[in-house]
């Protein structure tokens, strides 16, 4: 999962090497924060798209992001297209993978003991269910709180913050009602 997500994988990935274990993480050949770490191997695949086309998507999708005086029509039609953007980019960087079997044939020969995936994008559970090896999913900013959900564990909106709120777990009644309310 690149972008923002690959941020708290990096982190599991690099901790998980650092003690010892054999970590390799699979990255497009041009990617937005993926590269090489210190304690994992890289693998790398080839996709159909270069350096320019993911910063047009990444500058495209700022311009959506700033607050501009459109019409709402205006905003969710430049909203929608935006979202078709990056799910088509997504596409074609799961199907490069997905339909490579060099790298898949290599992937099988490794004898991984398990996948670490975001959710997010089901490219690493695809990737996972082809090698007949379990999922270990990292859930931070799921929207609608499915990550509080799947987790299975108590986690009152009153008293653990949500995402996006900025709020600690030492909330005033204004801080644990917006809490609340961004949680449903």
């Amino acid at each position: 999962m690149d972008g923002s997500h690959w941020v708290g994988i990096k982190a599991i990935a690099q901790e998980m090497g650092r003690r010892g274990h054999r970590v390799t993480v699979v990255i497009p050949e041009v990617s937005i924060r993926m590269g090489p770490g210190k304690h994992y191997d890289t693998l790398t695949y080839p996709v159909p798209y270069d350096r320019a086309h993911i910063d047009y998507v990444m500058s495209s999708h700022i311009d959506v992001m700033k607050k501009s005086a459109q019409s709402f029509t205006e905003k969710v039609a430049k909203r929608f297209s935006q979202i078709k953007r990056i799910t088509g980019f997504i596409h074609t960087t799961a199907e490069s993978l997905l339909f490579n079997a060099s790298v898949i044939s290599l992937l099988a020969q490794q004898n991984f003991d398990a996948v670490l995936t975001d959710p997010m994008v089901p490219t690493g559970s695809l990737i996972a269910r082809k090698l007949g090896l379990p999922t270990i999913n990292l859930l931070r900013g799921i929207p609608c709180s499915m990550d509080m959900k799947s987790a299975g564990c108590p986690s009152p909106p009153s008293y653990v913050p949500r995402f996006f709120t900025k709020n600690t777990d030492k909330m005033n009644f204004k801080e644990r009602t917006i809490n609340t309310l961004v949680s449903k």
